[in-house]
């Protein structure tokens, strides 16, 4: 998954794929991720509320960010 924050389009803020068995098919998918917003923090909350909600247990996530997540306010 890749997310942003909320000044990106609705389509941008998650962009994600399926879970992948090789790195050549994540590989593509983010050959096609570019930077976008810039607005300061980013919406991490969209992310873990994706990952909270899969349709299984995921057990482990690696995150790697450029920005600190929104706040509360």
């Amino acid at each position: 998954m890749v997310y942003r924050n909320y000044n990106s389009s609705h389509q941008k803020i998650l962009e994600s794929t399926a879970f992948e068995n090789t790195a050549d098919n994540l590989k593509t998918f983010l050959q096609k991720v570019n930077a976008e917003g810039g607005w300061g923090n980013e919406a991490l909350e969209i992310f873990m509320y994706e990952v909270n909600n899969e349709s299984y247990p995921v057990d482990q996530v690696i995150l790697i960010g450029d920005a600190e997540a929104n706040t509360a306010n």
